[in-house]
């Protein structure tokens, strides 16, 4: 221990109010070489040090040193003296420009102004870095894919993606993550922390990106703006997943089969249909499913709740989905649109049924011959005639039906019904078919006819 601490010494440096814990925790950090150099060892040391009981650097010390000037007289350096009393900043360097640059974090001092905007930085480098991100250069190349980055941390961070390697590990569990940020939120799962205060109500968050998303949602601030509608987001993720309704994009790729999904979310759902994994089990039945919000959604159809109010009228709904689609009929809004031609859709479903007339497309083949159908439920319809499930009852007579169309239609015959009106007349028919058979007495257009120009456009 003195064999080392003459060390320091003969190199002309005093650790701040030297002690052997002290002097030990730093040592693996300070190394040097236990070797008979011909030329003295050149080290520097930080100056500044700071007063507290606890050993610890409060912001308020922190903002007296910046108003004091650094201790500079060598004689007192020599004497160990430090001008607050206690512990302090004991680092060590070899290079007196790199002292420079650690004091900047005690002082504050910024120096290094940004050429594009207000921004300054405490070193060149940094400066560098950042006014990359205003010119986009991009000279580190990932080793595994097209994708460049303006600095080499960001590029090892991104390679971890592609290798797998995740080196922090959880001190409470045996979870590793990829980035030391993603183990410090992880890491508050376990010990509760939620550092990050709202500053308009009582929450709390885990990490600040979810407290400016929050505190957006008092402000009403939505700076990200969608570059095919007029929807903005409060969160540029947000805004990202939904621009994927427009484009088609579809980055994540499953690892059983050739399906792709827009969300990783929606990706880890569907690879659970593979595993036979169903880690979620309903209260009221016997069923499980893949995810939590299923199970809350489905839930629902026992509890009997619909949390999800219209704005324009009385209903409710139980999903924000069936909220959005029947809030649809109300605005008129069509946000869908075919790639084919002019037509619009409120529904995504509905429209990717209508593109399949354009294309051609029948995904949806029969398990007992070799029909394909454009729509499943046609294919449903259609396989019933296999297997003669019927699955419909009148309420009227012991007839049952294969479609719930055919019942409604059946069902007229008892009720008298007849809900579609001649437009010439005032007749009325209980079905379309009988309706068109009807108004070609007033137009004139007799079956033969319209059979043929039907025959036309049939494939």
């Amino acid at each position: 221990m003195n064999c080392a601490l003459d060390r320091y010494r003969s190199h002309g440096l005093y650790p701040v109010q030297f002690d052997l814990p002290l002097y030990q925790q730093y040592q693996q950090d300070v190394k040097i070489e236990d070797t008979d150099s011909k030329e003295p060892m050149e080290i520097y040391s930080c100056h500044l040090s700071f007063s507290l009981e606890d050993g610890e650097t409060s912001s308020e010390d922190l903002e007296q040193a910046r108003a004091t000037p650094h201790q500079e007289d060598a004689d007192t350096l020599h004497r160990g003296e430090t001008p607050y009393q206690s512990s302090g900043c004991i680092k060590l360097f070899a290079h007196p420009g790199s002292v420079n640059k650690h004091k900047r974090i005690h002082t504050g001092e910024k120096p290094y102004q940004c050429n594009y905007c207000d921004k300054s930085c405490s070193t060149s480098g940094i400066l560098n870095r950042h006014e990359r991100m205003h010119t986009g250069r991009k000279l580190h190349h990932c080793n595994y894919c097209d994708k460049k980055f303006i600095d080499a941390a960001s590029l090892k961070r991104h390679e971890r993606t592609h290798t797998g390697e995740k080196p922090y590990q959880c001190n409470y569990c045996d979870k590793s993550c990829s980035t030391s940020g993603n183990l410090k939120r992880h890491e508050r799962t376990h010990t509760g922390e939620k550092p990050y205060k709202c500053n308009y109500c009582d929450k709390a968050f885990t990490n600040s990106g979810i407290l400016k998303a929050h505190e957006r949602m008092h402000t009403g601030q939505k700076l990200h703006h969608c570059n095919y509608c007029d929807k903005t987001f409060v969160e540029a993720a947000w805004l990202k997943r939904h621009e994927r309704t427009h484009t088609g994009e579809k980055p994540y790729q499953c690892n059983y089969c050739d399906k792709s999904c827009s969300t990783s979310g929606n990706l880890k759902a569907h690879e659970r249909i593979h595993t036979g994994q169903k880690l979620h089990h309903c209260n009221y039945c016997d069923k499980k499913f893949v995810e939590a919000a299923w199970l809350k959604i489905h839930e629902r159809a026992h509890t009997g709740e619909k949390p999800y109010q219209c704005n324009y009228c009385d209903k409710s709904c139980s999903t924000s989905v069936n909220l959005k689609r029947h809030e649809r009929k109300h605005t008129g809004e069509k946000p869908y649109k075919c790639t084919y031609c002019d037509k619009v859709f409120a529904e995504p479903g509905n429209c990717r049924t209508h593109e399949r007339t354009h294309t051609g497309e029948k995904p949806y083949r029969c398990s007992y011959c070799d029909k394909a159908f454009s729509k499943s439920g046609n294919l449903k319809t259609h396989e019933r005639k296999h297997t003669g499930q019927k699955l419909h009852h009148c309420n009227y007579c012991d007839k049952k039906f294969v479609e719930a169309a055919w019942l409604k239609r059946h069902e007229r015959a008892h009720t008298g019904e007849k809900p579609y009106q001649c437009n010439y007349c005032d007749k009325s028919c209980s079905t379309s078919g009988n309706l068109k058979r009807h108004e070609r007495i007033h137009t004139g257009v007799n079956f033969i006819n319209a059979l043929s120009v039907t025959n036309v456009y049939s494939p």
